[in-house]
């Protein structure tokens, strides 16, 4: 067994979580591998993308139950880029100058990259193979990084026996009117919060989570002490930046609508020269 691939590092954190470095030498991420491996496949695995201001503990509690029940099931939880623990390139003021726009996008393409390259390091360390079945669940704003996951990487080799299904728990892929105006309010929100003051960003994002038929069951005091009942030591700067995060994942606009407008415009393309060749055809 491996300690660790090579141009990759991993250290070791409280009650089991491990933190990532990837290739890039900059990018970490802290994630828990939860159950133990088998080599003979009795059960399927999950990879597990949280929702935005959500913490790798946080999820491990949800899923510890279900890996204690089912021996020989395996569950990935971690947490991607501006997310509490991780650490990520941010270019100087001079080098974003003279970079494309979008090398410098924390986007769910750039999180989905960051993803396969923890899961080859956990194959390499023998923590968790995914030549067996697995699911990859998005929760909310995670769902647009694990259905950029099985865009890019579902098809490959590594990956298109085992990769099962992407599981969407309240997600979203695509940012509307509503969505968009509560990320930009909360960014603008957030930027006028102090530092030493991480329980306002939380009281004031939480008024846009609870449903109104959850509050009048729950006292709103209640309902914040169970939200913030795990740590979650994501930094002001996580919080400002994990909305233009979101506002740049619009899979539905990158993926599916752009190849939709490239059709329409070579189809524009082709009537053009039609119409074209007629009206040369009439003038002469």
């Amino acid at each position: 067994r491996l300690s660790s691939k090579p141009g990759s590092t991993v250290s070791q954190q409280v009650e089991g979580r491990k933190v990532f470095t990837c290739p890039d030498g900059q990018s970490q991420m802290p994630y828990e591998v939860l159950g133990k491996l088998e080599l003979e496949v009795s059960r399927i695995n999950f990879v597990v993308c949280h929702d935005l201001f959500d913490t790798c503990e946080g999820t491990r509690i949800l899923f510890k139950p279900m890996v204690d029940k089912h021996m020989g099931c395996q569950v990935l939880v971690f947490n991607y880029g501006t997310q509490a623990g991780t650490k990520y390139p941010v270019p100087s003021a001079e080098e974003a100058r003279y970079q494309d726009p979008s090398t410098l996008s924390l986007n769910n393409e750039w999180c989905a990259d960051r993803l396969a390259e923890l899961m080859e390091h956990l194959e390499a360390c023998g923590e968790m193979l995914f030549s067996s079945p697995f699911h990859v669940v998005g929760f909310g704003g995670g769902l647009p990084v694990a259905a950029a996951f099985a865009g890019k990487y579902g098809r490959q080799p590594r990956f298109k026996q085992s990769l099962r299904a992407v599981v969407s728990v309240n997600g979203f892929t695509s940012v509307d009117a509503q969505l968009a105006a509560v990320l930009y309010s909360s960014m603008k929100v957030f930027n006028s919060f102090p530092e030493n003051r991480p329980d306002l960003p939380v009281s004031y994002f939480t008024k846009y989570i609870f449903s109104e038929e959850y509050m009048e069951k729950v006292h709103p005091n209640l309902a914040l002490n169970i939200y913030t009942a795990v740590a979650n030591p994501i930094t002001l700067e996580g919080r400002v930046r994990s909305p233009s995060l979101v506002r740049q994942i619009d899979w539905v606009d990158r993926a599916w609508l752009s190849k939709q407008a490239n059709a329409s415009s070579s189809r524009s393309s082709s009537s053009s020269s039609s119409s074209s060749s007629s009206s040369s055809s009439g003038n002469s």
